[in-house]
């Protein structure tokens, strides 16, 4: 028995080691891309919270209560036709999410491991209760394009979609989390905002951002929008040049 309880205290200290090198990695990560402007990309794709607040959307008064943690931008090409939400969201999948660089897919594979060694995602562990559905109006229920609860890409749950908004929703042992998109016409074709909404599920939370934030912000979420941009200029455009 003591030799059981030695083994798990062995492994909860390098999961500790493990986790706090992440955080120094992500830390350095991040002053050195301070020092080389590589975070010049990345400030490109997102605008101030401010900006974002004005559009006249749903889900400012649905996620009242939630903090709104950052909000990025797609710039797509007009194509051809008159193009929707649900057009841009059918690019959305595990296959595109696949096809990024391989060091953003080796940071998914590292969060994967990680959760499932420590249980994050573990179904028993997701507080369903919690979910926003319940706030949906009837009105709201009824004109939705989606059923709320509909299974999405990585492990989300749709809450909502309309024309030309769509909140999903997940929440797990780490974070309880929103991604809203809403698009817009623009001179040049199409925007689209995304913005995402953190809320807290235990003490975990905040220092779970802290350390995969780095990441989010120079690696992953500016790989996901060259990705899905280029993506919509091959199918909808027949163009495939990169954000200039």
């Amino acid at each position: 028995m003591a030799i059981g309880k030695k083994n798990l205290l062995s492994f909860l200290v390098a999961i500790l080691a493990g986790l706090v090198g992440v955080l120094i990695i992500g830390l350095l990560v991040l002053i050195v891309a301070s020092e080389w402007d590589l975070l010049g990309e990345s400030k490109k794709m997102q605008i101030s919270k401010t900006e974002y607040q004005r559009k006249a959307l749903r889900v400012h008064k649905m996620l009242a209560d939630v903090s709104l943690h950052d909000v990025w931008v797609f710039q797509l090409s007009a194509g051809c036709g008159d193009h929707k939400l649900r057009d841009f969201r059918t690019l959305w999948s595990e296959k595109h999410i696949q096809d990024l660089s391989p060091a953003v897919k080796q940071l998914f594979k590292l969060r994967n491991i990680l959760g499932d060694l420590l249980g994050w995602d573990n179904a028993n562990q997701q507080n369903t209760a919690s979910s926003y559905a319940g706030r949906l109006t009837k009105n709201e229920l009824d004109h939705s394009l989606v059923q709320p609860g509909t299974p999405l890409i990585g492990s989300f749950h749709a809450l909502y979609e309309f024309e030309n908004e769509a909140l999903d929703e997940i929440v797990n042992a780490t974070v309880h989390a929103f991604s809203l998109m809403a698009m817009e016409r623009t001179a040049e074709g199409y925007r689209i905002y995304w913005a995402i909404y953190i809320k807290n599920t235990s003490q975990l939370t905040p220092v779970y951002m802290k350390v995969i934030d780095p990441f989010r912000k120079l690696f992953v979420y500016p790989a996901i929008i060259n990705k899905l941009e280029q993506t919509w200029k091959i199918k909808y455009c027949s163009i495939a040049n990169p954000r200039v």
